[in-house]
């Protein structure tokens, strides 16, 4: 819920806006505008701007916030026209979520105007003396607002007992306004967090899932690994038995007392022959127990995977911990 102008009101009120200097501008993303400013008595402080959003408020802020990587082209304006200005005025139109603040700069007046309307109507602003629109952040021509168009104050509303300030939760309400959106905030990022690590869960699962049939597979096509010792058994008991070119042996299998007819391969030797069963032996069973090794790390990697899941979906759970169980 954004503020109301009554609340605007007693933000700027507890605010030492007057008679502080601009000394940077930062954004945050495309509605969201930090200016920093220096005091002489309360020293450096920063002014926390957000429009056009269901948040849209201002607040000193005391928290750090990420910003761009990029600089926009309305902060590039503020930052080569209006640091080093000194706020020598503030003013909000009565029953309006409009606040005013003129800013000299040697012998250069501009008014940096906020303005914390809902819709089409927000928008942060620069203008000259005249208030002869400079700059803007939001350029709307279709209103009237562009660079170069005088830009059109409003006009006082009739006061009356409508948009009561919500109820006090600390002595300032500056620092009540940016925890109550910092918590906001933090439910808004937990709940895109929750949508997010859905899909990177259930995309996890499906490659663990994958992987888990994968193995399975290797593992059923290696199980018979003591196969190929035992006919590399028959073959060495019958090595005199074959002869060069031979394309397979009958034996005689004495653990099933039956006749079993053993592939040879014809370019080798018979002892190359017999010697290439151990080998496949090897290769099996050395497949089938790593296999069995992965086989039992994804497994855990998927238990545990579903557990942390499942976790970090109980509301139940401090958000901050759901949180580092997100991220």
């Amino acid at each position: 819920m954004s503020l109301n102008w009554r609340e605007i009101e007693l933000i700027v009120s507890e605010l030492p806006l007057k008679g502080s200097r601009l000394q940077g501008v930062t954004q945050h993303d495309f509605n969201a505008i930090s200016f920093h400013f220096f005091h002489p008595v309360h020293r450096q402080w920063t002014l926390y701007t957000e429009v056009g959003t269901p948040s849209s408020r201002l607040h000193k802020l005391t928290r750090a916030r990420a910003k761009l990587p990029k600089t926009q082209r309305f902060v590039q304006f503020l930052k080569a026209n209006l640091v080093n200005c000194l706020v020598s005025e503030v003013a909000q139109t009565p029953g309006e979520r409009f606040v005013d603040l003129t800013c000299t700069r040697g012998e250069d007046t501009m008014h940096l105007l906020l303005r914390f309307y809902s819709g089409a109507g927000a928008n942060i602003i620069v203008t000259d003396d005249s208030y002869t629109i400079l700059d803007l952040l939001l350029r709307r021509p279709r209103r009237g607002e562009a660079s170069g168009l005088s830009f059109a104050l409003p006009e006082p509303k009739e006061i009356d007992g409508a948009f009561p300030i919500r109820r006090r939760t600390k002595g300032s309400f500056n620092e009540q306004i940016e925890e109550e959106y910092a918590a906001e905030r933090n439910i808004r990022t937990l709940e895109s967090l929750y949508e997010r690590a859905t899909l990177l869960y259930e995309k996890k699962a499906r490659s663990l899932e994958h992987t888990l049939a994968s193995l399975n597979t290797r593992i059923e096509q290696t199980r018979d690994f003591e196969r190929y010792k035992h006919l590399g058994d028959l073959l060495s008991s019958n090595q005199h038995l074959i002869r060069e070119g031979q394309t397979s042996l009958s034996v005689h299998d004495w653990e099933t007392g039956e006749e079993v007819e053993i592939p040879l391969d014809p370019t080798r030797s018979p002892r190359d022959a017999i010697q290439l069963y151990y080998e496949s032996y090897q290769r099996s069973k050395g497949r089938y127990e790593n296999a069995l090794g992965e086989l039992k790390r994804v497994q855990e990697e998927l238990r545990a995977h579903r557990a942390t899941f499942e976790r970090a979906l109980d509301w139940s759970l401090p958000q901050e911990e759901a949180l580092a169980l997100l991220t």
